[in-house]
């Protein structure tokens, strides 16, 4: 299973909310797209894509509880992508402190998942980040190509 997130910071002009994507891949069969905005405005771009990542711990915790509903064995991590490397590497190596409350919340969410398994959190570029036109205006190329990539997989 693969969860790719993105996140466009800032992207409400009148609230300043940011807009997250996420798209879930059950082996190559896309099983769930979403985009939406976030509840909270957050200052700077490291919170907000925290709290993309989070989503995207719980859609996995979500998918995984659907599929071993259906009877199918889930016994590997689920892979989350994403193109913001200090979340990343925040949320995979523990030790640094955080200030604000809920990307505190939203980080100590990601890494408890992250130790016991259940996810596993990659880097992966803007370019190939299939949550990518969930969350931007894409030019046409670069939008027909993903959608035609999810077509041939």
């Amino acid at each position: 299973m693969n969860i790719f997130v993105d996140l466009n910071h800032g992207h409400d002009k009148i609230t300043g909310k940011s807009l997250t994507g996420i798209f879930t891949f059950v082996g190559r069969t896309p099983l769930h797209a979403d985009s939406k905005r976030q509840p909270s405005c957050q200052a700077a771009t490291y919170g907000s894509e925290f709290i993309s990542l989070r989503k995207g711990v719980e859609e996995a915790v979500t998918t995984r509880y659907y599929l071993r509903s259906f009877g199918v064995k889930v016994t590997k991590p689920t892979m989350i992508w994403g193109d913001n490397d200090s979340t990343i590497i925040s949320s995979t190596e523990p030790g640094s402190a955080l200030k604000n409350k809920m990307v505190a919340l939203s980080c100590h969410t990601v890494r408890e998942h992250y130790k016991a398994r259940i996810v596993d959190v990659r880097f992966i570029g803007t370019d190939d980040n299939y949550a990518d036109p969930m969350t931007k205006a894409a030019p046409s190329g670069k939008f027909h190509g993903h959608f035609g990539e999810y077509m041939r997989n």
